[in-house]
């Protein structure tokens, strides 16, 4: 999976979704700002489409095999 590059904190955010463990730890690179309180629609839809990239690729290889 890729998405835009990220730092890893050991203080996590106090908001905490099921599934989503390390946006409680990820911080976007040019502010600080923890993934939860980025503005940053770039950083958001990176996010978006690397899931999105990481699921189509997985699911082709998968048909092409079957």
């Amino acid at each position: 999976m890729r998405g835009n590059p990220f730092w890893i904190t050991d203080r996590p955010h106090p908001k905490k979704v099921a599934g989503f463990p390390l946006d409680r730890i990820s911080l976007v690179i040019p502010s600080g700002a923890y993934y939860y309180e980025s503005d940053s629609k770039e950083e958001q839809d990176g996010m978006r489409d690397g899931f999105r990239g990481f699921f189509t690729k997985c699911l082709a290889d998968w048909h092409n095999q079957i």
